[in-house]
């Protein structure tokens, strides 16, 4: 049965129904080089360890000269649909496009670009962000992110450095990945959601309860 949670502050109705995700994690996978996913992404190897969560396996791909990664989920999710084709309309230099989903190898994945320079973890396990670089590049690269992808209805919901990646196509540059578990539609004034998908430790306090409003992910 459906539970509904209504914020009388925000006057916004949050309809949490249950997941569509079994509570158990499947296996995880192990695609040899040279696999073929459907669309013809072909299987070069498995991406390192900024995907260490548990959540899903990513292997890097190539198509055509270009390389891709492509992730399958631990959970037997069931695909939002109205989320990735929102997703694959939006142009924006600030927002990870996604090229293809689909289920293979008993598994839900999609696809998006590989960005070789990494992550915000990765070069945090580096060095620190001075306050010049927070203020010109990190803050307003994510603001973009975030007012292009509210313009389209939708919450992130997980905002943390591993998935924020340094850009291919411009030095210094950020885009914003991984719209998996976490990301969720808003539709007028409700907005539908599971109880997978936030990283505790970096989520807004009201998300812990249930509130999700788009300040939740600046």
């Amino acid at each position: 049965m459906d539970k509904t949670v209504f914020n009388e502050n925000s006057k916004t109705e949050v309809n949490n129904p249950e997941p569509p995700v079994d509570d158990d994690l499947i296996a995880g996978i192990d695609l040899e080089p040279g696999t073929v996913i459907p669309g013809g992404f072909v299987v070069k190897d498995r991406i390192g360890t900024a995907f260490a969560n548990g959540e899903a396996d990513v292997f890097l791909c190539e198509k055509e000269g270009h390389s891709y990664a492509a992730k399958f989920f631990r959970r037997k999710i069931l695909l939002n649909t109205r989320l990735t084709e929102k997703l694959k309309n939006i142009r924006s230099p600030r927002v990870a496009k996604i090229y293809d989903t689909g289920e293979v190898f008993d598994r839900y994945y999609d696809i998006y670009d590989f960005y070789r320079q990494g992550s915000l973890a990765d070069t945090l396990h580096k060095r620190a962000f001075s306050f010049e670089e927070l203020k010109e590049q990190i803050i307003p690269n994510l603001n973009e992110a975030l007012h292009d992808l509210h313009k389209e209805g939708i919450l992130h919901r997980d905002i943390k450095p591993s998935n924020i990646m340094w850009s291919n196509e411009t030095q210094g540059d950020l885009v914003l990945i991984d719209f998996g578990l976490s990301s969720v539609v808003r539709e007028s004034h409700s907005i539908i959601v599971s109880k997978f998908g936030f990283t505790a430790y970096y989520a807004a306090p009201e998300v812990l309860r249930n509130d999700y409003f788009d300040e939740s992910d600046y």
